[in-house]
């Protein structure tokens, strides 16, 4: 019973660190990519009224439309200008941008 309650401790330590570090490099990304140049610090202050706001969508939504601009499958002339500035990001980087992104409204909204 004790080891397996340690194992479940654990697991759920583990998941809530890797969660953390995956986080905190998508912040970095998301700043490094300039992202933020159009969509705001935290993605949620776009400099358009037409630009989408980023933080709070689903970090497999924001993944999938980067891929999609990126690889030319979303042609549209909001996706045209992003184009060159996501044709360098990796999936992996979209990975840990997209989860930064996911959670960036709920960590703007604490006090």
């Amino acid at each position: 019973m004790n080891t397996t309650c340690f194992k479940v401790f654990l697991f759920i330590f583990g998941l809530l660190i890797g969660n953390r570090l995956v986080f905190g490099s998508g912040e970095r990304l998301y700043m490094e990519k300039m992202c933020h140049t159009c969509h705001g610090v935290k993605g949620n202050r776009p400099m358009a009224p037409n630009w989408p706001k980023l933080c709070g969508q689903t970090k497999q939504y924001l993944q999938e439309q980067a891929i999609y601009i990126r690889d030319g499958k979303r042609a549209t002339p909001m996706a045209a200008s992003m184009k060159a500035l996501v044709s360098t990001v990796t999936d992996e980087e979209l990975m840990k941008i997209a989860t930064y992104l996911e959670q960036a409204c709920a960590i703007d909204e604490k006090p």
